[in-house]
């Protein structure tokens, strides 16, 4: 005869190995009013002893489960860690768990990430650069408290944090000018959806980039190639500039508004072409209704 699975550990076990009432014991889980330090104590020592572990999906039944959903649209891109790193360092001193969800830059990967950290009663959400429309980001802030990362644009529903995306731009066209460069062409993302050029911040850092070339007289040399936001797409882009008949300079930088610019440096061996950040300020809106549930 097989031996029985081990069962789990439960709250009537702790209360039980502590002697104190099952009512002492989530008090002391919930962090509670009412639970004297040496209760808090007693509870805990059987809790290490026994092994306890909260079960999330009545944790969930309770109305919280401490844990919080992050979407990434490319885990491999190496600057959305760092934003994961801010999020994890503000909530180390917590009970609260970060669990992550690629969006793979899609609409439909990103309704099922979403709607599975909805599913499992997450407390919050943070959606970092959603391709997703406006409305479905709405409907998703209407049931779960919701942070959208680098998307421009405001709602009633959701907080915002965006860089100056135009700033930024500006920044790095100013920079490159003040090193002797005046043939500095620009990758950017291929949008046509009037919501996402207004939203997202691809369009905003080609702008950027098209008035510091104006206002520093060089808008005769504004070069800008759409391609697809992905790696792939900046070597796309990188590639067809290297095969016009007058193509960059050895010196010549080219500009890129992906993320991906953080690393990526050239297509293929021997390039001339290097890509260059273009990070700035920061910029935080709070909804409303966040607001409000503070």
């Amino acid at each position: 005869m097989e031996p029985a699975p081990p069962r789990r550990v439960t709250i009537v076990d702790v209360a039980r190995h502590a002697k104190v009432s099952t009512t002492a014991v989530s008090k002391v889980l919930r962090n509670a009013y009412g639970a004297s330090p040496e209760m808090r104590a007693k509870v805990r020592r059987a809790i290490d002893e026994l092994g306890y572990r909260p079960y999330a999906a009545a944790r969930g039944l309770r109305g919280q489960t401490y844990t919080i959903g992050v979407m990434l649209p490319d885990i491999r891109n190496p600057f959305f860690p760092e934003i994961l790193a801010g999020i994890t360092g503000r909530l180390k001193d917590t009970d609260y768990q970060v669990f992550l969800g690629p969006g793979c830059n899609g609409e439909r990967e990103e309704a099922r990430v979403t709607e599975a950290m909805i599913d499992q009663g997450m407390d919050g959400i943070v959606l970092i650069a959603p391709v997703s429309p406006r409305d479905r980001l709405e409907q998703v802030a209407s049931l779960v408290p919701t942070v959208v990362v680098g998307r421009h644009g405001q709602s009633q529903a959701y907080d915002t944090v965006t860089d100056d995306d135009m700033a930024g731009a500006a920044l790095v066209v100013g920079h490159l000018v003040g090193l002797g460069h005046r043939r500095i062409a620009h990758i950017e993302h291929h949008e046509t959806d009037p919501t996402r050029l207004a939203e997202m911040p691809n369009a905003q850092r080609a702008e950027g980039y098209r008035r510091a070339m104006r206002s520093l007289g060089l808008a005769e040399e504004i070069d800008v190639v759409s391609t697809s936001y992905t790696q792939q797409g900046g070597f796309q882009g990188a590639e067809e500039l290297l095969a016009r008949p007058q193509r960059p300079p050895p010196s010549s930088p080219v500009r890129t508004s992906s993320p991906w610019a953080s690393w990526t440096r050239s297509p293929k061996p021997g390039s001339p072409c290097r890509a260059t950040s273009r990070w700035s300020d920061t910029t935080t809106r709070r909804s409303p209704r966040s607001a409000r549930s503070r």
